[in-house]
């Protein structure tokens, strides 16, 4: 048990579990856009990005937005939010560029502002995802 309490329980998860592969495809295809398109420059870097990273760092996004490192059993048509009932991961535009990202794990949320710069997504991204997934917001 004294083990056990060096972990955080992020840690520990991945620890008993592994990294999990994520279906990066299958999440799009189950993915809601609030103040975006599909189309819309952000979101297309958005994807591209989050393609790029590597599977550590596609397991601490998950961990971010969702509050699990890994994919639902029968995929992310079937994620379900913190009332028990199926609630898609969504974008939603935030509208200050000089906040991170930020999430709202209960609804599989993602506040992302309107960056059109890959680098800058990328950047703020990952700090967000390695460094505000204890529930700090950043400015």
């Amino acid at each position: 048990i004294n083990l056990i309490s060096i972990f955080t329980v992020n840690e520990f998860e991945l620890l008993l579990y592994g990294i999990p592969d994520i279906d990066l495809e299958d999440l799009s295809n189950h993915t809601n856009y609030i103040g975006y398109r599909l189309s819309d420059l952000t979101i297309q870097l958005f994807w591209k990005v989050l393609n790029d990273l590597s599977i550590e760092d596609k397991a601490l996004f998950l961990q971010f937005v969702t509050g699990s490192s890994k994919a639902p059993l029968n995929g992310f048509k079937s994620l379900k939010g913190s009332e028990g009932r199926v609630e898609w991961f969504s974008i939603h535009k935030a509208f200050n560029l000089n906040l991170l990202p930020s999430s709202h794990t209960c609804f599989n949320q993602l506040e992302l502002p309107e960056y059109v710069n890959e680098n800058e997504l990328k950047e703020k991204l990952l700090i967000a995802i390695r460094y505000g997934a204890e529930g700090f917001g950043f400015a």
